[in-house]
């Protein structure tokens, strides 16, 4: 099993000066297994949120707050199963 968190910001200033892509992202990836003969076992997302906008660059406490954000979200989902 993987948890992982993205928050990339790409320069797109050739195209739309003074902004930026930003990629948000939560991702937790476990093994799991098809119920089918033979059993196959892969890797999947199992949980994720994410998104991706064309925005001013964001400041280091806006990527912090984004981060919080996803990992409440991700800990709420898992409290209500």
């Amino acid at each position: 099993m993987s948890l992982s968190l993205e928050l990339i910001q790409r320069s797109i200033d050739d195209h739309c000066r003074g902004n930026v892509i930003y990629e948000r992202g939560f991702y937790l990836v476990e093994q799991v297994r098809i119920t089918r003969r033979p059993s196959v076992m892969l890797w999947s997302d199992t949980w994720f949120e994410e998104s991706v906008r064309v925005v001013p660059p964001l400041s280091r406490k806006e990527l912090e707050a984004d981060q919080r954000m996803l990992i409440r979200k991700f800990l709420h989902s898992r409290e209500t199963k």
